[in-house]
């Protein structure tokens, strides 16, 4: 999947590429972790890094400045089973109607999703993809972020 995230992206099949994505389905609260250590809720981020901010329809992409570059987002590459640093190419927000779910993990941090939002969880030994109505209590949540 994210060789070919990467080439709808960029043009490019390519697993280690420049794409990184956290999708379009969390809150502006949502904590993003970034390579100098911190957390910074998304919102936050988008306002900060907005050098250009281009609008498509109801989706506005904030490009971030060349002063951001150094600034890398943890992500996750599925090829090699390992997070990894990669540079922001944009951040995008938009409103939605969608319904919103709460997910707690076993440590008590939560995230607030979209209903359509993918989860990647360890159901009995197989790795797989679930939307939030699919979620079992018997599944273990797959995070990078340390949720």
């Amino acid at each position: 999947m994210d060789a070919y995230t990467n080439e709808c992206i960029t043009g490019e099949y390519d697993h280690v590429g420049e794409a990184i994505i956290y999708g379009d389905s969390v809150t502006g609260d949502t904590l993003i972790k970034i390579s100098d250590g911190s957390s910074i809720p998304i919102e936050k981020l988008f306002e900060q890094i907005s050098y250009k901010v281009i609008q498509d329809g109801d989706k506005e992409y904030a490009i971030p400045t060349s002063d951001y570059d150094s600034y890398k987002v943890l992500g996750y590459n599925s090829h090699d089973d390992q997070a990894l640093w990669r540079k922001i190419s944009y951040v995008m927000r938009h409103e939605t109607k969608k319904k919103k779910y709460k997910i707690t993990s076993e440590t008590g941090k939560e995230i607030i999703v979209t209903e359509d939002h993918s989860l990647i969880v360890d159901r009995d030994g197989f790795t797989i993809e679930v939307k939030p109505t699919e979620l079992q209590e018997t599944d273990l949540l797959i995070s990078i972020g340390g949720m």
